[in-house]
């Protein structure tokens, strides 16, 4: 389902069980699907809103390596119980072909995606609306070490 959001901007819902649910021929979701999409289920149940043939695509921040302490010691003042659900480019790629729902097109880290993350981070900050401004700093000493954005795409079969 698709509306006008208050702010402006497009809203896209597939968390509803709405009758009238018709098909799309792409679903894109850009940094929030970390926390909804780590659900083993829930690329089966998107697909229900999408044609065969269609593409399922996401950008989200991700993780570049594992920490063998679980989160690397610079990290700490940026992680935050919300950060659990973020993985390594494998993990996802892995939970999507499993499937057998979907056939991967595209599965790999943006370039600069730690850098990409600063400068909205630093957009924000501008016009006011960072709530975490501290992070600013932290990915920057971070620089793509851990922190990165993921991008996959996938046709539904």
């Amino acid at each position: 389902m698709a509306n006008w959001a208050p702010s402006g901007g497009l809203r896209w819902s597939a968390l509803t069980n709405s009758a009238d649910a018709h098909l799309d021929r792409a679903i894109l979701c850009v940094d929030s699907y970390i926390y909804f999409g780590t659900d083993d289920h829930f690329v089966n149940y998107i697909l229900k809103f999408l044609a065969p043939g269609g593409t399922l695509a996401v950008a989200m921040p991700g993780l570049m390596k594992d920490s063998e302490d679980g989160v690397s010691h610079h990290l700490k003042p940026f992680w935050g119980q919300d950060c659990w659900c973020w993985h390594r480019l494998e993990w996802w790629r892995h939970l999507w072909e499993r499937t057998g729902l979907v056939d991967m097109v595209e599965a790999d880290t943006l370039p600069d995606g730690c850098a990409s993350y600063v400068r909205w981070r630093e957009a924000q900050d501008k016009a006011g609306l960072n709530p975490w401004p501290q992070d600013i700093g932290i990915l920057k000493q971070d620089a793509g070490e851990y922190v990165g954005f993921i991008r996959l795409a996938a046709r539904k079969t």
